[in-house]
């Protein structure tokens, strides 16, 4: 079976010059959190990776939005489906990728610093993150979409720090997900059933969605 490490159709990443990445971590933001590699590999088929205990210098986030996958860390293998999230502990051997015929779509980041292990503490089994009235997915997508834009826009001070706020927030929106979600319950957000289809379908807005998923 053929294992590819990158290089797919529509494939987005920004990696950060290891000179870059390595000043910025001894500021006082970027040494509480940085970000070093972000990227989006949609419906990656035939996606492996695989890294040992010394090759794995961050903590890994990858999201997959579509198309299932698996990972392994440390001889434990788990099962990655849609809407679920984890984070690959930093200095553990690894190994993950997509099933054959049911390419997975992910955004990824790699992150460090001081501050990292509280966000990846007890994310190392998938996290399942349902589409519902509250979840909020589309706008974390967004985030991540802001943080992805910031980065490929240079390397200044200014964007290394912006990165690092919103990445605070983007993985709090993770690790805090009750609160994440029930924080604009503030508002009034009765919904009837065609607004729950709409919200259903904007919270899908990457998948390709039929009548029936929409039905249901």
């Amino acid at each position: 079976m053929a294992k590819i490490k990158s290089g797919f159709t529509g494939e987005r990443a920004v990696i950060l010059p290891s000179a870059v990445a390595a000043e910025y971590g001894t500021t006082q933001l970027g040494s509480l959190l940085r970000i070093t590699d972000i990227g989006i590999y949609p419906r990656a088929d035939f996606h492996y990776r695989q890294r040992s205990k010394e090759e794995a210098e961050q903590y890994i986030l990858i999201y997959c939005s579509e198309g299932e996958g698996f990972y392994e860390i440390e001889g434990q293998n788990y099962r990655v489906g849609s809407n679920q999230v984890f984070i690959l502990p930093k200095k553990k051997a690894h190994a993950y990728g997509s099933y054959p015929k049911k390419a997975w779509t992910i955004y990824w980041l790699h992150f460090d610093g001081t501050a990292a292990a509280l966000f990846a503490e007890g994310m190392d089994k998938p996290l399942h993150i349902s589409p519902e009235n509250d979840s909020r997915i589309e706008e974390r997508f967004k985030l991540f979409e802001e943080i992805f834009a910031t980065l490929r826009n240079g390397y200044s001070k200014a964007n290394l720090e912006y990165s690092t706020t919103a990445l605070f927030h983007f993985l709090g929106s993770v690790r805090s997900l009750t609160a994440y979600r029930n924080c604009i319950q503030c508002a009034d957000r009765t919904l009837d059933l065609t607004d729950s289809a709409i919200h259903y379908m904007r919270e899908n807005i990457r998948k390709r969605l039929s009548l029936k998923d929409i039905a249901e």
